[in-house]
């Protein structure tokens, strides 16, 4: 009885009460919620899962599309790692071959007018020539230069082979090259000047004159005086044209108080025989006792002009320098040009020995 009544009054509380009908319909209903909710976030990972699969799967599928609009999917390799290129040493560059160098153009013909080392066999002392006893083969043309000694009594030699007419105080000199050169002497008030005249030469304007010299080791100028002077070189017209010779100009030294110790100096003549001092190097020490490299330069400039270029060097230095030459008069056109390469003529008496070799002359600076 009690539990027919029981399970009645429950089962007719339920059927007939409207408030447990909703419950049930309630409960029913969550449950029903969350099934679908379940189901909602079960799906949602499915497709996040299937999603991660695709992203996944496309890092190693490439995918191409066809001309005909199909979509195919290739796999790609797995790419294999490349190794790093071992560096290879760097070549050492081939050097360029050394081109064959190009030859020169035929240099234009030499200026050089004379030139005499004093070896040709020819060279020396001629007696029958009187007053012009010196022969002096030019080797470029290979014929006798001509010369002139002044005065008639001057003493000259080829030293190393004439003992005939060498004096018998002159001091042994061995060539600068070779085995000959040209010794000249000076005795008592005898001058000694060596002269070149070549009459064809009177055409030339511009004149390069290069030469060895050896002056002794007790060589002073005559006299050994501070009032001494002696000169070297001179250059000048003819003593046969009017008037009388001039212009010239000509290389002194002029001595001081210390032996060995000059000024060097560039003088000359000018149109109407005045004096003219162009330039002077004082303090000059002559080489002496060794043989000293002369080079002189000279150009005559214009007509009635005195604008003519000298200079001067002594072994590679210049010590004279000057653009005022008087040096070529309209009266003296055509006269033929004294060339005097060593001179040795002072003021007054005295001794003295000089020596030349490798004389050359250029008509214009060497090319």
């Amino acid at each position: 009885m009690r539990s027919i009544c029981s399970g009645d009054a429950k089962s007719l509380f339920s059927r007939a009460s409207p408030l447990g009908k909703l419950n049930f319909n309630l409960r029913s209903t969550l449950g029903d919620i969350k099934r679908k909710g379940w189901n909602a976030i079960l799906f949602s990972i499915i497709v996040l899962f299937l999603m991660t699969q695709i992203v996944l799967g496309a890092q190693q599928v490439s995918v191409s599309i066809a001309t005909s609009g199909t979509i195919t999917s290739t796999p790609s390799p797995t790419p294999t790692p490349t190794p790093s290129p071992t560096p290879s040493p760097t070549p050492s560059p081939t050097p360029s071959p050394t081109p064959s160098p190009t030859p020169s153009p035929t240099p234009p013909p030499s200026n050089l007018i004379f030139s005499s080392g004093f070896e040709d066999s020819r060279d020396g002392y001629i007696s029958a020539e009187g007053a012009n006893a010196l022969r002096i083969i030019n080797t470029v043309t290979g014929t006798a230069v001509s010369t002139y000694m002044y005065p008639s009594g001057s003493r000259w030699w080829i030293e190393g082979r004439d003992t005939t007419h060498r004096p018998s105080g002159a001091p042994a000199v061995t060539a600068h090259s070779g085995s000959y050169c040209l010794g000249l002497a000076r005795l008592g008030s005898q001058r000694c000047e060596f002269q070149l005249r070549e009459w064809g030469w009177a055409s030339y304007d511009e004149w390069y004159f290069d030469m060895w010299l050896y002056f002794p080791s007790n060589w002073d100028t005559t006299p050994a005086s501070s009032s001494g002077w002696e000169v070297l070189f001179a250059f000048g017209d003819s003593v046969y044209a009017a008037p009388q010779g001039y212009p010239y100009v000509d290389v002194a030294l002029w001595r001081g108080n210390t032996a060995g110790v000059y000024t060097l100096v560039l003088e000359g003549r000018g149109f109407s025989n005045e004096g003219h001092t162009y330039d002077t190097s004082p303090n000059f020490a002559l080489p002496r006792g060794q043989w000293s490299h002369w080079e002189i330069y000279f150009d005559r400039g214009d007509v009635d002009a005195h604008n003519g270029i000298a200079w001067v060097e002594v072994n590679g230095v210049q010590y004279l320098y000057s653009t005022g030459i008087y040096a070529k008069h309209s009266n003296n056109q055509g006269a033929t040009l004294e060339i005097y390469p060593q001179d040795l003529y002072s003021g007054s008496g005295g001794t003295e020995y000089r020596y030349v070799d490798d004389l050359k002359i250029y008509n214009g600076v060497p090319t």
